[in-house]
């Protein structure tokens, strides 16, 4: 988690909007595909406590996403549906090219593009609260 969280900061760092999406998405994708195992395992373990080590690693991975959604000006209280939406299609997407789930006959770089384009609109949408009142 400390290796992705780096590269995810890395390519982020000094870039805004769809740029930062883009090259934070493309770092982690690369990373996915690049260590499988790893990716796996540092997903499968579960933070013990605060004095896990692994603690502060999916924090750093979280806040570089959380930094990344700043650029697109979203409403507070969404903030944290639009992370966990991002992470969920990005680890989706990583984790099935990664076993060899896509077959069919268009381009893998052609479809993370456009689902990347596609997550740029519905950030950039400012969508109302989707979220009912409890």
């Amino acid at each position: 988690m400390t290796e992705l969280a780096d590269a995810i900061r890395d390519a982020i760092q000094g870039r805004s909007g769809k740029e930062a999406l883009v090259a934070g998405a493309h770092a982690m994708r690369t990373y996915v595909l690049e260590h499988p195992g790893r990716y796996a395992a540092g997903n499968a373990a579960v933070v013990t406590g605060p004095d896990d080590p692994l603690a502060p690693a999916v924090g750093r991975v979280l806040a570089s996403w959380t930094a990344m959604l700043h650029g697109y000006r979203l409403d507070p209280d969404q903030e944290i549906h639009a992370l966990r939406m991002l992470r969920s299609i990005l680890h989706g997407f990583s984790a099935l090219e990664a076993i060899g789930s896509f077959q069919l006959n268009t381009d893998v770089d052609d479809s993370f593009t456009w689902m990347l384009g596609f997550i740029d609109q519905g950030l950039k949408a400012k969508w109302p609260d989707l979220v009912p009142s409890r």
